[in-house]
Parts: C-alpha cells; structure tokens; sequence
C-alpha cells in the first residue's frame, strides 16, 4: 500500500486570542494541527486500494470464532439479503455500545473481564451545533481561531483557524457540549438547537449575530445510532481490554 498518497498535516496559526486552552486538546508539545484539506481526506486515502473490498448498508448480527478463522454473519441494511464472508483475521472497531448487541461465538472467545469492560465503559453523550454567518465579525472583535469557554448552555464556542483575515462567509462551531451538559441540548430539535445556540452567541457578540445568521446544522451523538456517544476512560477498564485478560 505504498502508492497511497500521502497526506499533508499543518500546523494550526497561533491563536491570537484563546480565552482558555484546555491541555487535553493539544498534543503534549502544546500545539495542535489537522489534516489539510479535511480528516475526510484520511479515509478517502485508503480508497483506491480497497474500494472493491468494502461492504456498504451492512449491519454485523453475530461473529463466530473458528480454530483458524473468524467468520462476520451480517444483514443488508436495504434488501435484507443475509450476508457473511470469512477472514484469518477480524479487527473489530464497533464502538462497545452497539457491539454488546452482536452475538460472539463462542461467548468464551473473549473473557469475563472483557465482556465486563465492554458492559461497563463509560460512553459520554456529545451535541455540536455549527452556524455559518455572512461575514467573520468576531475576528473585528480581535478573535482569530481559539475558542470561547462560558456558563452558558453552549458552553464551548470554536472560531475557525482557517481563512484568517479572508472576506466573505465563515463558520463557527457555536456549541460543543459533552457529558450532563449535553442532556438539555439532546431533548431539542435541530430548529430549536440553532435558536438557543444564537440566543446565547447574543450574548458574547451581540444582537448582530441575527443579522449576520445564514445557515446552521446540530448533531447529537446519543441519538445517532450508529456511534452513539464517545468513550471516556474510567476507573481502570481500559487494563480489562489488554490481549492478556
């Protein structure tokens, strides 16, 4: 697979205005960087050399462990049609959420204290809501990428590192919510999301948000089925996942 192509990893500009910086973020040297282009581009790499091999609108109904084989038993999500294939080797990415309902055969082939680690892992619930405005008005205010940390419902607010000082339309993530902050968020639909999410950026920017308001979307991780909520590490289960328990 060396003739995939490779992939650009920029440095993301100093902020010249972060209000707070949590260190989680960043990576250890403090600085952060992305994908050029989009994180899409990281999957879309892998494409050429396996787009024959990939199953879309499958659903996993059980896997099945052989002496020498692992065999993945699966549903078209559309047609219905069962479907299984058979490999030396399964690497299984399903978050644990949704794999305790695939059926293992045989139960044994993980142990107990795995089954209890993949019972017992923490899942946080995590909402975002991004709005795109006519003109990027924060960065007059002297905001230039980094983020807004508050006690509002929104709670984190990111400014968009990319296309500093450019004219013409930008996107901001007005809302980044996780674990119990999420909750009032979830029980929303996307319109009323969008209208308390600019009723709190009011807030922080003033009534110009409305004017400069063109479009917007929400995502809530809890009530998509297919990943529903992100893994936070706790009380030593992720020793119970090690090859030797």
């Amino acid at each position: 697979m060396t003739d995939i192509p490779v992939l650009t990893y920029s440095p993301l500009p100093p902020n010249k205005m972060e209000l707070t910086a949590p260190s989680s973020w960043r990576g250890e040297n403090g600085k952060g960087g992305e994908i050029a282009g989009g994180n899409d581009r990281l999957p879309k790499a892998f494409l050429p050399k396996l787009k024959d091999e990939i199953f879309f609108s499958h659903k996993v109904q059980k896997i099945v462990q052989h002496e020498n084989s692992v065999t993945i038993h699966a549903t078209h999500t559309k047609i219905l049609q069962p479907f299984q294939i058979t490999a030396d080797r399964v690497i299984i990415t399903i978050p644990f959420s949704i794999l305790q309902f695939v059926e293992m055969e045989p139960r044994h082939s993980f142990s107990e204290n795995k089954w209890k680690a993949i019972r017992e892992l923490h899942y946080a619930g995590s909402t975002k809501t991004g709005i795109q405005f006519k003109t990027r008005f924060w960065e007059k205010e002297g905001m230039f990428g980094g983020k807004t940390v508050s006690d509002l419902p929104i709670r984190y607010t990111q400014y968009p590192s990319q296309g500093i000082g450019t004219t013409g339309p930008g996107v901001v993530l007005a809302s980044y919510t996780w674990e119990d902050d999420t909750i009032p968020w979830d029980s929303l639909g996307d319109g009323e999301r969008l209208e308390y999410t600019l009723k709190n950026l009011a807030v922080i920017h003033g009534e110009q948000v409305y004017r400069e308001f063109e479009t917007g979307t929400s995502h809530s991780w809890v009530r998509y089925r297919l990943s529903p909520r992100f893994c936070v590490k706790r009380n030593g289960k992720s020793s119970l996942i090690s090859p030797n328990r």
